[in-house]
């Protein structure tokens, strides 16, 4: 069960009161993934840019705050506050090499059948 209590953040010394519900709504939101984003919330089943999840909280309660005014640590500590995971995008990179290998299957594809190619190789 998450946690839906209000809590109050402090960013760049003012206090901001935060609930789930406000999280919940901007993570509804379709965001574009720029390159160097590498910390990612997951709420309900969608993985989400913690940095600019936290803005769009931050813009919808008119603080007048923009992304370059937080963190990813702020934004990754205010997300755990509410036990929302947060991951690492780049660690998953060099994890479990079969579960690399995994993501690798059928994606390759030189255009040919090893089968037949075989039965030309070997037969008169």
């Amino acid at each position: 069960m998450k946690n839906t209590a209000i809590k109050t953040v402090k960013i760049k010394g003012r206090k901001i009161q935060i609930s789930y519900e406000d999280i919940l709504k901007a993570s509804r939101q379709d965001y574009s993934i720029y390159k160097g984003t590498d910390y990612f919330a997951e709420i309900e089943g969608r993985e989400v840019p913690a940095k600019r999840l936290i803005e769009q909280v931050l813009k919808e309660k008119g603080t007048g705050l923009t992304l370059q005014d937080i963190t990813t640590k702020y934004a990754v500590d205010i997300l755990r506050k509410f036990d929302i995971p947060v991951y690492r995008k780049s660690e998953n990179l060099y994890g479990d090499r079969m579960e690399r290998l995994k993501r690798l299957a059928g994606s390759i594809n030189i255009g040919g059948d090893a089968v037949e190619e075989e039965k030309k190789l070997y037969s008169d």
